[in-house]
């Protein structure tokens, strides 16, 4: 029997990166440490980078950085109310920083069929593979439609900066297109037989590798670390 792949490359499984967003998501309510915490951002941005995302991984260590060297609350509740909402805004964010971090990777760095490939390996039921089936279509689509927007209103000259002209110029046409866009996905997911019960055959194939066991070992290593120190 032919073996199956799931990594290719320096690219973990799909459901590798998963389960680190996922554990990244309990950090929000028992916080990893602040060398654990860098260690994590630090790694997910070397993947970034080994697949060709260097700009993303330079903006999310960027951004981690701003957001960590920011004060405590207890130091923050000193300061004036005016600086006191921004940081306090910027601490949220902080928290959860590292899951929508990984998330991006997932994200950028998974395929819709690699991912299907291997939610098949693991038995999952069609109420978990045809909603992630669907995102992964859904949010590269909106964030096209987003560019031709914002690309129509510079052509028009309407400036952005302007709260309630982004409410009528953006935000609107962008509900409406998201609406679509869903609805159109969700009809082509049924037209390809999505939702029949029958075992598929995948173009993509799936299994672990080193890449897979390096990411995952070393993400599980800093975050159990970082719980316990």
């Amino acid at each position: 029997m032919e073996p199956i792949r799931f990594s290719h490359g320096l690219n973990p499984n799909a459901l590798v990166k998963l389960a680190v967003v996922i554990a990244l998501g309990f950090n929000i309510m028992h916080p990893l440490n602040q060398i654990s915490s860098w260690g994590m951002a630090l790694l997910i941005a070397l993947f970034l980078v080994l697949n060709n995302h260097t700009a993303t991984a330079l903006k999310g260590i960027v951004g981690y950085g701003i957001t960590s060297a920011l004060p405590s609350l207890d130091t923050a509740s000193a300061l004036p109310v005016v600086l006191q909402i921004p940081i306090g805004v910027l601490l949220m964010a902080n928290m959860f920083y590292l899951p929508l971090f990984a998330g991006v990777f997932f994200v950028k760095t998974a395929d819709v069929g690699g991912v299907l490939s291997s939610l098949d390996k693991i038995h999952a039921p069609l109420a978990v593979s045809i909603p992630v089936a669907i995102m992964f279509r859904y949010f590269p689509a909106f964030s096209e439609e987003r560019k031709h927007v914002r690309r129509a209103m510079n052509i028009r000259g309407i400036n952005l900066l302007n709260p309630l002209q982004y409410l009528e110029y953006v935000s609107v046409p962008l509900l409406i297109i998201s609406s679509n866009i869903a609805d159109d996905i969700a009809k082509a997911a049924e037209t390809k037989g999505i939702e029949n019960p029958v075992e598929k055959t995948r173009y993509v194939s799936a299994t672990l590798g080193l890449v897979d066991a390096g990411f995952g070992g070393l993400s599980a290593l800093l975050m159990i670390g970082g719980w316990i120190w």
